[in-house]
């Protein structure tokens, strides 16, 4: 039997070695884009959050094109079962959406329909109800309808408070103002001349403003002025105190 030779250092440097084969698998985080630094400096921007759900599907299915038989990238991460088959389920869950947004509508068209028929039927209702209860309210309560409430009546109005007269520069002007009352629907002024004839009231303003402004008057002369509400269940209050002014 021949002895075994024997092997020398530099022979065990240059022994073959036997190829050994990779095995990439997901964890489930990717690697981020731009977290590895590129020799050329090349980034890949997503802007996943300005895109919709069909945007993104179109990304997916482009990109899983675009990598099958690429043979710069022989070895993508996740690997393209796991990224086909996400993308699957993806896919599949929004065709499920888009057939329950047609079913939702389908469904709100229908109970819209259905909507104006109960309407109808209400509206009837409620006018045998108004007609057989000879309109009473405390009969109408009965039937479980919400009764319209009646409109509380507006009492009589008091004449306005605080009337006055003031001068302007302008000649033969007077500016009468008072305080406005709540629920009135106007003012109406009148004015004589107590000196001349006390008893000849003419009309000088109506209207819904809290003034009004009186111009040729004659100058030196005293004049009176008395002012009422219009409104409330007498169509007028009573007259206000008479307020007297000599015009400049």
């Amino acid at each position: 039997m021949k002895p075994n030779p024997k092997t020398s250092p530099a022979d065990e440097a240059h022994e073959p070695v036997a190829p050994t084969t990779e095995t990439h698998t997901w964890s489930g985080s990717m690697i981020a884009p731009g977290s590895l630094e590129s020799p050329q400096g090349g980034r890949i921007t997503l802007g996943l959050k300005q895109l919709t759900d069909d945007e993104v599907m179109l990304l997916l299915r482009s990109h899983q094109e675009a990598m099958d038989g690429n043979t710069h990238f022989p070895h993508p991460v996740p690997s393209n079962p796991e990224f086909i088959g996400l993308a699957d389920e993806f896919a599949d869950l929004m065709a499920e959406l888009a057939l329950a947004r047609a079913l939702a509508q389908n469904l709100t068209e229908r109970k819209n329909h259905l909507r104006a028929k109960v309407n109808a039927v209400l509206t009837q209702r409620a006018h045998y109800i108004e007609i057989a209860s000879n309109g009473a309210p405390s009969v109408m309560a009965t039937a479980a309808l919400p009764l319209r409430r009646e409109r509380r009546r507006l009492g009589a109005l008091a004449w306005p408070q605080n009337f006055r007269a003031q001068l302007v520069q302008a000649p033969g002007t007077l500016v009468l103002r008072w305080k406005p009352v709540a629920r009135s629907r106007s003012y109406v002024v009148e004015m004589c001349e107590p000196d001349i004839n006390p008893d000849n009231w003419l009309q000088a303003y109506i209207g819904g403003r809290a003034s009004c402004t009186l111009t040729n008057l004659t100058s030196g002369h005293r004049y009176a002025f008395r002012l009422a509400t219009i409104g409330g269940k007498d169509g007028q209050s009573p007259w206000s105190p008479v307020i007297t002014r000599i015009v400049g």
